[in-house]
């Protein structure tokens, strides 16, 4: 692997048993600090995609490889928190786990939390819950990328904006590598440098779309013709895998 790679997939398949086999002869290649959005129809491997790249137990190549030069955390499509813990202790568990110190003042300020700390998971909303969990993601031991598994799904529109430009900030002050897994255009472009459509069965990559509005630009255009054609063109290759599947 090149020293500007975060992670290398090399002919990547994956089955859970003979007959099914979810991914096929996937080949990828991800830079440092690049962001990468994970689109396909529902069942097409996202997740188990996402879960390969963490090296989760249990999810290792069939055939090819998939390699990593740096740890990844993962947030789940469910927050996860633990009830008995307050959100200070949510954040810090890995950390605590490891045995290493973590100051989390900087993060706990990008994702507007400062306020929630002494409380509990069950005394806060369920956006407010994804943003406690992907602060503990972020501020995981030797973290250098972020895996996000569909972390916005069901959120409504201004809080779901609003979460995008709390994460977007974090990535930037941490230089984090990402690879996230959505069903939303909207998401892809704001969040993306490039965009991997996953299509057929097993999944291979049907096609690799690179966003073409710098990231510097993308919170002032939100409301502008430029962003709405960039969505609308992510949506047509969206839809025309799902059509290939």
């Amino acid at each position: 692997m090149s020293v500007a790679t975060a992670i290398a997939l090399e002919s990547l398949s994956f089955a859970f048993a003979a007959d099914h086999q979810v991914l096929a002869d996937l080949n990828l290649v991800v830079d440092k600090g690049e962001r990468v959005g994970v689109m396909g129809p529902s069942g097409s491997g996202k997740t188990t995609l996402l879960k390969l790249i963490a090296g989760l137990r249990g999810y290792s190549p069939t055939r090819g490889t998939c390699l990593r030069s740096d740890r990844f955390a993962m947030a789940f499509q469910q927050p996860l928190l633990l009830d008995h813990l307050s959100i200070r202790d949510n954040i810090l568990l890995p950390a605590r786990i490891a045995n290493k110190p973590c100051e989390i003042e900087d993060v706990v300020h990008i994702m507007g939390l400062e306020h929630l700390l002494s409380r509990y998971p069950y005394q806060i909303s369920g956006g407010q819950q994804r943003r406690v969990a992907l602060a503990r993601a972020l501020l995981s031991p030797g973290t250098r990328g972020l895996l996000m598994d569909e972390p916005f799904t069901g959120l409504d529109e201004p809080l779901r904006e609003r979460i995008l430009v709390e994460v977007e900030a974090a990535l930037n002050a941490l230089s984090l590598t990402c690879v996230f897994a959505t069903h939303s255009p909207f998401e892809a472009a704001f969040l993306a440098d490039r965009i991997v459509f996953l299509g057929n069965t097993p999944a291979t990559i049907a096609s690799i779309r690179t966003v073409t509005i710098a990231r510097g630009k993308r919170h002032e255009l939100l409301e502008e013709r430029e962003f709405f054609e960039e969505v609308a063109a992510i949506r047509r290759t969206a839809s025309a895998t799902d059509q290939y599947s």
